[in-house]
């Protein structure tokens, strides 16, 4: 008879526990509700004009870099087709300077060369960044989805967050690598432009 009188006390201690834990469980999504709106509040006044302004420049940055690759392009190009075309009707004779009409012309190709050189490691960097975004992404959405204090508690977590930083930081140094090796290819296309139009104005006057 007490075990049948102490059944519904215990029931009722187990109901008001249950009770107390869902109560505190919405406190804390209340809680983290409020963090997260919070953040998302301070991004849009602090983080986002900066970022807009980011993507502007980057964009800028990559319109000038195409105008001055198909301009290099364009002027060892031209160069290579009118500079014949011009010594002729100035005059100049070729076999009385074959040599340095060679040379300005193996100028001219050799800045073609390198300035699609220079467009294949644009094309490169271009790859490698998206690939380095694609992990940032990754990483920003393990940290948002199971949160930092996950960290001791979920090992795949943890497995994540470190593959996608690795990821991440490995491309960003290959871009880094690829974007200084188009400028200096792009930079050489251009002396070889400046040393051909130089050898080839030697072949006019003569």
């Amino acid at each position: 008879m007490q075990k049948t009188e102490k059944n519904p006390d215990q029931h009722a201690a187990t109901l008001k526990l249950e009770l107390e834990r869902s109560e505190l469980a919405l406190q804390q999504l209340a809680l983290e509700n409020e963090k997260h709106r919070t953040f998302l509040q301070s991004w849009e006044v602090d983080v986002r004009p900066h970022q807009e302004l980011l993507l502007r420049s980057v964009d800028m940055g990559h319109a000038y870099a195409k105008m001055t690759i198909q301009t290099i392009f364009w002027l060892n190009g031209g160069a290579l087709i009118a500079f014949p075309a011009f010594a002729k009707l100035a005059g100049a004779e070729f076999s009385a300077h074959l040599t340095r009409a060679l040379t300005s012309i193996g100028c001219f190709v050799l800045g073609l060369v390198l300035i699609t050189v220079t467009a294949l490691l644009a094309y490169f960097t271009c790859v490698t960044e998206s690939t380095m975004t694609a992990a940032h992404r990754e990483h920003a959405k393990l940290l948002h989805h199971l949160g930092r204090d996950s960290e001791e508690k979920n090992g795949k977590w943890k497995e994540g967050m470190a593959a996608a930083t690795k990821i991440a930081n490995t491309h960003q140094r290959r871009a880094f690598r690829l974007q200084w090796a188009a400028i200096a290819s792009g930079m050489l296309s251009l002396l070889a432009f400046v040393a051909g139009a130089c050898v080839a104005g030697t072949v006019l006057v003569g």
